[in-house]
């Protein structure tokens, strides 16, 4: 399959989950679910954190092979800087891991997480 007709199949399942998405958090979990489906070695990770009261950020959805603390405290580590809306690229040894926030009205909602 060519790149440019790989990228045109990707944003049309993205349209679909638009679509078909009964809220956002609903629309952020089929995007997950398309891009980890696209993933064709699926040797990564997609989770999906959400922040609780205690400013605390909880997995709510995870995709892959790996398994990760029920419980990621923000305010410790490179995921913290999420809170200042900067995507963050991190390796160590083998493994890759890209965190990006997710604000809705100004506040942070969400973190993604890819780690490959």
């Amino acid at each position: 399959m060519k790149k440019s007709d790989f990228l045109d199949e990707l944003r049309l399942e993205v349209g679909l989950a638009y679509d078909y998405a009964q809220n956002s958090k609903d629309f952020l979990l089929k995007v997950i679910d398309t891009l980890y489906d696209f993933h064709l070695d699926k040797r990564c990770v997609f989770t999906i954190f959400y922040t609780n009261c205690n400013d605390d950020y909880v997995p709510l959805y995870i995709l892959g092979e790996k398994n990760y603390n029920s419980k990621v405290n923000m305010g410790i580590g490179f995921i913290s800087l999420c809170a200042r809306n900067i995507a963050v690229f991190v390796k160590k040894d083998n493994e890759q891991t890209i965190l990006a926030p997710i604000y809705i009205d100004d506040e942070l909602k969400y973190v993604i997480s890819v780690t490959m």
